[in-house]
């Protein structure tokens, strides 16, 4: 393929929810490699960017294997139907989702205005529930004798704010049930024996100071049954 046009791998997603963000250091994947990586999900409602998806896919097999690819068996993805899936958010339900990486670079983040996102706050930025466009490139690789289309991360631009997903729970609502509003710091130790008075020279430490007060608290793109 060295001698031919390579064709277009790459597209833009449409506006996302921002899943499984390793955007300011390498996260570790289930191989044991580390790289910055995002989870991507298209609806399968978007016509637009599902033909995209399914274009960038086949021009990668293209590139990497010849128009011949369309004769070989094997070939497999990692792009999965989330309507198939178990344990799937509402906020995901009826998507394609992969997951794109970026082993050696970190991906270009930026805002709206072109700003680059500096790196002590790229965490807080991007979390996940916020809404971003990806950058992402499909490619062909041959690995462990597998022919497989993976895809890279290549940027990834914060939209807006969105609702974080896993949000910490209020422990308002947590403990509803069990608060005592007659209960004060300072107050009787409730694992003491009341008649017991405790060690000769008092409650102090046990080297004899002061006592411390302490702290007050994949289916198969080229088969049937795959995720298109």
């Amino acid at each position: 393929m060295a001698d031919e046009k390579r064709l277009n791998t790459k597209m833009i997603t449409p506006e996302i929810v921002c899943s499984y963000p390793s955007l300011h250091e390498k996260g570790e994947d289930l191989s044991g490699r580390l790289a910055y990586s995002m989870a991507i999900h298209i609806s399968k409602q978007d016509p637009k960017a599902k033909a995209q998806l399914q274009q960038i896919m086949a021009n990668a097999a293209v590139n990497a294997w010849g128009e011949k690819y369309k004769t070989l068996k094997g070939i497999t993805h990692f792009v999965e139907d989330t309507d198939t899936l178990e344990d799937v958010g509402d906020r995901f339900k009826g998507t394609l989702k992969f997951s794109a990486k970026s082993q050696k670079r970190q991906p270009g983040l930026v805002y709206p205005n072109r700003e680059r996102v500096p790196q002590e706050l790229i965490e807080t930025t991007f979390y996940p529930g916020c809404i971003v466009l990806a950058s992402v490139s499909a490619y062909g690789t041959d690995s462990g004798g597998k022919k497989t289309v993976a895809f890279s991360l290549n940027n990834v631009m914060w939209v807006r704010d969105g609702e974080p997903l896993g949000s910490v729970s209020n422990p308002d609502d947590d403990f509803a049930d069990h608060f005592d509003d007659s209960f004060t710091l300072g107050g009787p130790d409730p694992f003491r024996d009341p008649q017991d008075p405790g060690p000769a020279g008092g409650q102090g430490d046990l080297f004899g100071g002061a006592a411390d007060p302490g702290p007050e608290d994949a289916g198969d793109l080229f088969n049937s049954g795959g995720p298109f």
